[in-house]
């Protein structure tokens, strides 16, 4: 059986809310993210990093439970904002938190924050935002850079911008699909960008539907009522498991390379595809096995 860490949403809360930290880490989400760069204004950059290095501080102390992944998005650390984000977050010496870097573009770059952050000891788990024209067209060197890269987060909002063109479904399509391509061939979980619309619940799992279809792994949320259509669009269908096992359970019985189940032709691409459906099954609770 593939072992999967689950990685289904991202809730992005913002550091200069601490009111919204509890409800976040109680809630349902697969990866919390702490929120030092876009959604936090330049004038309450100090009060983030002091709410960001108490409640990691909080969370390293007690015996808390929380079964959410914790990570913390910092400005680009080649930028002064970006070196002041590291340094409070570095001070605290955790390793079971992970880094999200924003506007990666080069290889170079990625490899250049590693080492700096190797220096001070952290070789905790990293997490990149792809949302520069540069960092799309270097994404298949840029994700084979560091070996402490997890996850990468298609930055839709940012690169629809730099590509000159809307933040929708249709002309970003293209660039989704690319960076896909290059999470697959490293093995990485790719998540796509939020859906901007908080209201629209039933536009959010269309998109999430769709986003699931062209093989990304997961959708960030920017609140927390959208996590139940994310987690709907990304998770397996009673139907999807129990026709999993059927696929999987007939294969080994046939022994063979190949074999047919009710008029389909069964192979390993196949059984590949149904396996990790019941690895993330099993990872979301769905199944004991």
């Amino acid at each position: 059986m593939i072992k999967m860490r689950l990685r289904r949403s991202l809730l992005f809360v913002p550091a200069n809310r601490p009111e919204l930290f509890d409800k976040a880490l109680v809630g349902p989400a697969d990866m919390i993210c702490i929120e030092l760069e876009d959604g936090v204004g330049p004038e309450q950059k100090d009060l983030a990093r002091e709410n960001m290095q108490t409640l990691l501080a909080s969370l390293s102390a007690e015996n808390t439970g929380i079964q959410a992944e914790i990570l913390v998005r910092v400005n680009h650390p080649e930028t002064a904002a970006g070196q002041d984000d590291l340094s409070a977050f570095l001070s605290l010496q955790t390793r079971s938190v992970g880094l999200m870097l924003p506007k990666i573009s080069t290889a170079d770059e990625l490899r250049s924050a590693e080492h700096n952050l190797r220096v001070h000891g952290f070789d905790g788990p990293l997490f990149l935002l792809i949302e520069t024209n540069q960092g799309l067209e270097d994404c298949f060197d840029i994700l084979r850079a560091s070996s402490l890269l997890k996850m990468v987060l298609f930055g839709g909002v940012d690169l629809a911008s730099a590509l000159r063109c809307t933040p929708d479904w249709q002309p970003l399509l293209y660039a989704r699909q690319r960076l896909i391509h290059a999470a697959a061939s490293t093995g990485l979980d790719v998540m796509d960008m939020p859906y901007l619309h908080i209201a629209d619940k039933e536009g959010l799992l269309h998109e999430a539907q769709a986003a699931a279809h062209i093989g990304f792994t997961g959708k960030a949320a920017i609140h927390p009522a959208q996590l139940a259509p994310i987690h709907e669009a990304f998770t397996p269908a009673e139907d999807d498991i129990c026709h999993a096992e059927k696929v999987v359970a007939a294969y080994q019985q046939a022994q063979a390379e190949v074999t047919v189940l009710e008029g389909r032709l069964v192979e390993k691409p196949v059984i590949d595809r149904m396996m990790r459906i019941l690895a993330l099954a099993k990872a979301a609770g769905l199944r004991s096995r």
